[in-house]
């Protein structure tokens, strides 16, 4: 879906990612084309747009990982971080977000709701003291990076298939879906 204005575009954005602010960061016209698949606990969406600029104040629900198929900036809080191919933004709930793409910007982001990731997580790890020692720079050589970088895309592959039914996601997944 293209979109020529950004409040639209922030309108259409809420459901995933609640309020939101997205202006173009060069020059004053505004082009975005979006695909979106919302799941239950997931929502997933790639973005192409001229320029872009989106801020997301801290929130609570949900964890955001965004994969640079451009090359992007993060600003947390002084410091800025550029994200291309081997690393992807994971933000983290209570972290505000702060993106930048001065030409051309492209990506693939999923959304995770909170309660879902911290159950699939405490089962994994054993332990809920995780959080302390999340960063929000994934490096996608990294086994974990890579396995969730495979799995976000294989669940996105899925659900743009018609063919393939989504009961054929990628299990880590199907457990916080």
């Amino acid at each position: 879906m293209l979109f020529k204005d950004p409040e639209q575009f922030e309108d259409f954005l809420a459901p995933v990612v609640g309020d939101i602010l997205i202006r173009p960061a060069a020059g004053s016209l505004f082009n975005a084309d979006i695909c979106m698949k919302k799941l239950e606990r997931i929502g997933l969406f790639t973005v192409s747009a001229n320029s872009f600029k989106v801020n997301k104040e801290p929130q609570k629900d949900f964890y955001g990982l965004t994969v640079p198929l451009t090359t992007f900036t993060v600003t947390e809080g002084e410091q800025k971080q550029t994200y291309d191919a081997p690393s992807a933004h994971l933000l983290s709930p209570g972290d505000s977000f702060d993106l930048s793409a001065k030409k051309g910007c492209r990506f693939l982001a999923a959304t995770f709701l909170t309660a879902p990731t911290h159950d699939y997580s405490h089962k994994l790890l054993q332990s809920s003291s995780h959080e302390s020692s999340i960063n929000s720079n994934v490096s996608l050589f990294s086994q974990s990076g890579s396995n969730l970088l495979r799995s976000v895309a294989r669940t996105w592959s899925t659900l743009n298939d018609k063919k393939t039914p989504v009961k054929s996601l990628p299990k880590n997944l199907k457990m916080i879906y």
